[in-house]
């Protein structure tokens, strides 16, 4: 069943868009995913770790975590962080301890020379190798129990 003529001549067309392209021809851009980064080590495997007297001077204060960039290819967690284009604006580092099922998350901290703050894999601190690891030491106070991370 086909409209009536006045009902197309009174009709109006309209261009959709939400951005512009580089030719600043109106497109629509769809929300991207969020870029993929993962833990690295053991880690990767547990998803929680234990510290206690046994623990190595090293670790009774500071453990190094390492997260791992899959697209270390064609970017770095940084320019991941500095880019307009990716919705991501930090890289955050959470624990809580083992079992605490709904327990709150908290954030994880580095010693840093003008004091503690918050662990960001993507700040001006952070440093990335060549195969896109990046390492850095979570100041967690020396307390003993089973710690989970996120």
């Amino acid at each position: 069943v086909g409209l009536p003529d006045s009902t197309v001549a009174n009709t109006q067309t309209i261009s959709l868009y939400n951005t512009l392209d580089k030719d600043n021809n109106e497109i629509i851009k769809f929300i991207e995913p969020c870029p993929t980064i993962s833990w690295a080590g053991p880690l990767s495997r547990d998803r929680k770790f234990v510290v206690n007297t046994k623990s190595t001077e090293d670790q009774k204060e500071n453990l190094k975590v390492t997260i791992f960039n899959p697209d270390f290819g064609t970017s770095t967690l940084k320019s991941k962080v500095d880019d307009t284009v990716n919705r991501l604006e930090h890289i955050f580092m959470r624990y809580r301890r083992f079992g605490e099922g709904e327990a709150d998350w908290f954030p994880a901290l580095i010693n840093l020379d003008d004091g503690a703050v918050e662990i960001d894999y993507g700040a001006t601190y952070a440093s990335e190798d060549s195969y896109g690891y990046s390492t850095l030491d979570w100041y967690h106070g020396g307390f003993e129990g089973k710690y989970e991370i996120m």
